[in-house]
C-alpha cells in the first residue's frame, strides 16, 4: 500500500507559481502558468506532477514530464525578419 506524502512547495520564477508555490502530494497533477513575455520548454503552460522519490523513500518530489530538473519559465526571445 502507497501512502501519499506531501511534495516541498514548488516555486517557479515568471509564473503564476512565483509568489504562490504550487503544492500537493503523491499523486497530484497542477498546471503552471508562464507570465506573459516567459515561456518553458514545453511552451506557455506546462504540468507537474507529486511522485514518489526513487531515491528517498518514504518523500515525494515534482516531476516535470519526466524531467528531474526544476522547471522555469525564461525570456523568450523575439527576432525581427522585416524590421524597419
Amino acid at each position: 500500500m502507497c501512502i501519499a506524502v506531501a511534495c516541498p512547495p514548488l516555486t517557479v520564477a515568471n509564473s503564476d507559481a512565483a509568489t504562490t508555490a504550487v503544492t500537493g502530494s503523491t499523486g497530484d497533477f497542477s498546471t503552471v502558468t508562464c507570465t506573459n513575455g516567459y515561456e518553458s520548454a514545453d511552451g506557455f503552460a506546462f504540468t507537474v506532477h507529486c511522485v514518489g522519490d526513487a531515491s528517498n523513500a518514504g518523500a515525494s518530489v515534482w516531476n516535470n514530464g519526466g524531467s528531474a530538473d526544476p522547471p522555469t519559465c525564461e525570456g523568450r526571445t523575439v527576432l525581427c525578419v522585416l524590421c524597419v
